[in-house]
């Protein structure tokens, strides 16, 4: 794979799972201990890559929040999904609302896609890439399925 290749993926997005994903992960496995993130962990966590901008806030609400990584004419596009989490629940008390996904819309190298992802990882881990068939990615399995799964993700 080039370097340079520059991938126009629309139907990605980061979602949150276990610490360690094993390379042919799916989302609707039950058997991991999940980690789950709060809208603020993850948009600090977005946010604190270089090259990320802040192009709208969270008021009204979340559904509004919007960030994008940009180097020269090559970028990454974010949004911010926040769901509704008892306080109670044992997944994690006391927090009333959990990162539920966001997009990772792409214009740029794999090389950039991978600095970003990993930079996001650095303050929260169990950050992995999620695709329209419930299949999640680590670095290295992203990588290996990459060749063929270009037009699927490109649609």
């Amino acid at each position: 794979m080039s370097t340079s290749t520059i991938y126009r993926f629309t139907e990605l997005t980061l979602v949150w799972g276990p610490l360690d994903l094993p390379d042919d992960a799916v989302s609707f496995a039950d058997d991991w201990n999940w980690v789950i993130y709060t809208p603020e962990e993850i948009e600090a966590a977005i946010l604190s890559v270089p090259c990320v901008k802040l192009i709208h806030d969270s008021r009204p609400d979340w559904r509004s929040w919007r960030a994008q990584w940009r180097s020269l004419d090559r970028t990454i596009d974010f949004d911010l999904i926040a769901c509704d989490l008892d306080p109670e629940d044992g997944g994690r008390p006391g927090c009333s609302l959990y990162w539920g996904g966001s997009s990772f819309t792409t214009n740029c190298t794999l090389t950039d896609m991978l600095d970003v992802w990993t930079k996001i990882q650095m303050a929260c881990p169990a950050v992995w890439l999620h695709d329209t068939v419930c299949r999640m990615y680590n670095p290295r399995s992203f990588v290996a399925d990459l060749p063929g799964k270009i037009q699927e993700w490109s649609r």
